[in-house]
C-alpha cells in the first residue's frame, strides 16, 4: 500500500472505535479555509508524501441532504448544489461528482484536488451577515441571545483540561 492507503486504513480503523472522541487527525493543505478534521489544526508532515489535497468543494450536511456550501471560484456556480453521488474506484472517476441543483438538474463535473498554492474560495452571500457558528472563530466558548428568534444560541468548540465545565458555562449563560 502506498502511505496514504495506510492513513486511509488507520482512519478506518480508528472510526471503527465508533467514538466522537477518538480520531486520528489527518493532516492535509489549506488549513486556511477553516475544513478541520479535529478539534485542534495539525501540523503540516515534513514529508510531502503523507500531506491530503482536497477537492475544491466545501460540501456539509444537512437533513435533507449533503450540498455543496463553499467552492473556490472556478466552482462558485456549485454553491447550494445537493450531492448526490460519487463514482467509485478508480480514483480517476472517483473525481467525478454528480450534483443536482433546486430544479432536479444534474451536472457531472470532473475536480481535481486542489494546488498548494494560496486560493481564492468564494461562499454564499447571507444578506452580509456571518452565520452564527463562524461568528467567533477565536473563542472556544461564546453565547448570544437572537432575539428574532427568541433563543439562545451557546457554541463550545473544544472542551480540555482546566477549561469551564459544560454546567458551568451553561448556568452562566443562561444566569
Amino acid at each position: 500500500m502506498s502511505d496514504k492507503e495506510i492513513i486511509v486504513r488507520l482512519a478506518a480503523l480508528v472510526a471503527m472505535v465508533d467514538d466522537g472522541h477518538t480520531r486520528l487527525t489527518i493532516p492535509r493543505e489549506h488549513p486556511e479555509i477553516g475544513l478541520e478534521f479535529g478539534h485542534t489544526a495539525t501540523s503540516e508532515p515534513e514529508h510531502s508524501a503523507l500531506r491530503f489535497s482536497q477537492l475544491p468543494l466545501a460540501f456539509e450536511q444537512f437533513e435533507d441532504g449533503v450540498y455543496v456550501v463553499a467552492a473556490n471560484s472556478e466552482y462558485a456556480r456549485l454553491i447550494g448544489y445537493r450531492l448526490d453521488a460519487i463514482d467509485s474506484t478508480p480514483i480517476a472517476e472517483a473525481m467525478t461528482l454528480e450534483l443536482v441543483d433546486e430544479s432536479g438538474g444534474v451536472s457531472k463535473v470532473s475536480v481535481e484536488p486542489l494546488p498548494t498554492t494560496a486560493l481564492e474560495w468564494i461562499a454564499p452571500s447571507f444578506a452580509n451577515a456571518t452565520p452564527l457558528r463562524l461568528k467567533h472563530p477565536e473563542e472556544k466558548f461564546w453565547s448570544e441571545y437572537v432575539d428574532d428568534g427568541d433563543f439562545v444560541y451557546m457554541q463550545m468548540d473544544e472542551i480540555a483540561d482546566g477549561d469551564i465545565p459544560l454546567a458551568e458555562f451553561v448556568v452562566n449563560t443562561l444566569g
